[in-house]
Formats: structure tokens, C-alpha cells, sequence
């Protein structure tokens, strides 16, 4: 047996199908149904390279270690278009990533400078620096990723991209993330 995953749009079509009386024409959305199979490809591929966004928060040098996750975040929507079959265009990823990192990082309450700064607090700075840059770098790389596969599993492509809307699900994502993380360090 074959399961489709529902997005929100085919939950509205299925009860605007029920609720209309017969002698009325309904037009629900069209939004593609997602293979299991496709959806653990992308979700793999997500945490293959949230975990490379992690290695990229050991580089101790301040821009390098910008540019590297970038190239990284970039290489992830790479392969999740072309599980989605969706043409790439890597100018565009390249400006809608860091968009996405410009508009998330000044906000969020580990701001790359105060990452940095941890590094140089004397004695425990270096370690506390290899947990948190890493975990921030991971973090950020998988929240791009899940917006990104939703967006795709919705129907959406490179050109139909809504950066407001993304920054907001990925500051989201960033707090989900966070909290998860902190349950799981104090259990």
C-alpha cells in the first residue's frame, strides 16, 4: 500500500469537496502528491548536509567559515531540485541563501559576532566555541533545508520563492531546533 503525504492545501480540497452539495462545481488546488520515497531522499539530504554546516562551524576563521556553509546550503537546494525535479538556477539559490542568512542571523539571539566573541572568553571559550558555532552552523542548514523542502513538496519552484515567508518558517525552524536540542542536552 502506497501513502501520499497531505499538505495543508489537499486537507482544504478534501473538506471543500465534502462540504460542497452536488449540484456545485468545486475547483480544489493542485498541489502534487509527494512520494514517501522522494520525501526521505530530501529529508536525508537535509540532514547529510546540516551535518556538513556543522564541520563548517570548526573553521576558526571569521568569513571563511561564512562562505564555506553557504557553499554547503547552496549544494543542499542543489541536490533537493533535482530530487524534485526542478530546474536550478545557482545564481538565484546563492542570493536567496544568503538573504535567508542575512535576515536570519542579526535576529536570532546567537548573532554571528556573539558566536565568535564566545571563542575568545578565556579557558572555557575555545570549547564552549566547538559546541555552539557547530550547533548554530547545523542548525541554521537544516532549517533552510526543511523550508525548502516544504516549498518544493508544495508545488513551488526557484522562480516562485517567497523570501519573507521563508525567513519567517526558518526563524521558526531555528527555534524548534534550539529547543529540541536544549531538551535533549538536559535529559
Amino acid at each position: 500500500m502506497e501513502r501520499w503525504y497531505l499538505t495543508t492545501n489537499n486537507w482544504e480540497s478534501i473538506i471543500m469537496t465534502n462540504l460542497a452539495s452536488s449540484d456545485q462545481t468545486v475547483s480544489p488546488p493542485v498541489t502534487p502528491a509527494v512520494s514517501p520515497e522522494r520525501h526521505k531522499q530530501a529529508l536525508a539530504i537535509v540532514k547529510r548536509n546540516a551535518g556538513f554546516g556543522a564541520i563548517t562551524g570548526l573553521i576558526p576563521l571569521p568569513l571563511l567559515d561564512v562562505f564555506a556553509l553557504t557553499g554547503i546550503q547552496v549544494k543542499m537546494i542543489s541536490e533537493l531540485a533535482e530530487n524534485y525535479e526542478i530546474p536550478f538556477n545557482e545564481n538565484a539559490v546563492k542570493s536567496y541563501v544568503a538573504a535567508l542568512i542575512g535576515g536570519i542571523v542579526p535576529v536570532s539571539p546567537l548573532s554571528g559576532a556573539a558566536i565568535r566573541a564566545v571563542r575568545y572568553v578565556p579557558f572555557v571559550g575555545p570549547l564552549l566555541g566547538l559546541a555552539v558555532v557547530p550547533a548554530f552552523a547545523s542548525a541554521l542548514t537544516w532549517a533552510i533545508g526543511r523550508v525548502f523542502v516544504n516549498h518544493f513538496e508544495k508545488g513551488g519552484d526557484l522562480l516562485s520563492v517567497d523570501l519573507e515567508s521563508m525567513k519567517d518558517q526558518v526563524k521558526r525552524g531555528l527555534s524548534r531546533k534550539s529547543a529540541t536540542t536544549e531538551a535533549a542536552a538536559t535529559a
